[in-house]
């Protein structure tokens, strides 16, 4: 369905299409999505190589991903992208402390393993997750939600068997 959205997106996408909300909300969301997942692979192959062949100090690298996602929010919220809630320091704590630990351990990974085993470790994250929502909280997703998780991690554990040769 991405390449539907992005081969639609150009002239002849606006042409056929005329003035319909329900397409252009398709369009944005399908150019977000495919901005999302090449920025995101862009930034984990540069990482990669900042830390194997120009040595780059993990921390250091960490602590300019936490600026620059402060500065990119901060334009956000200032386009009206989102807006801020104001919530209880205490509260945010725990939340703010796990984030820290998952972006420094995940930089640790990408320093000491290959890209593929951090892109696998860093997708298995989700279904650990729900694990221990659903043991230690007892909070349960849907079928849909569900499914996509086992068949997601089917086909990367197919993929890993295979690549084994």
């Amino acid at each position: 369905m991405l390449t539907t959205i992005i081969a639609t997106s150009g002239f002849l996408g606006r042409k056929y299409m005329g003035k319909d909300e329900e397409s252009k909300k398709t369009i944005k969301t399908g150019l977000a999505v495919f901005l999302n997942i090449s920025v995101s692979i862009s930034i984990v192959l540069i990482n990669k190589w900042l830390y194997t062949s120009v040595g780059f100090p993990n921390m250091t690298l960490t602590l300019m991903h936490f600026i620059s996602t402060f500065f990119c929010l901060h334009v956000c919220q200032l386009l009206g992208v989102f807006s801020v809630k104001k919530v209880p320091l205490i509260s945010m704590i725990p939340l703010a402390l796990c984030f820290c630990g998952f972006v420094v351990l995940t930089n640790l990974s990408l320093e000491n393993n290959s890209v593929g085993t951090y892109q696998v470790a860093k997708v298995m994250t989700t279904p650990c997750v729900l694990l221990i929502q659903y043991h230690y909280y007892g909070k349960s997703v849907n079928t849909a939600t569900l499914l996509t998780v086992v068949s997601y991690r089917q086909r990367l554990l197919l993929k890993i068997y295979l690549s084994r040769g």
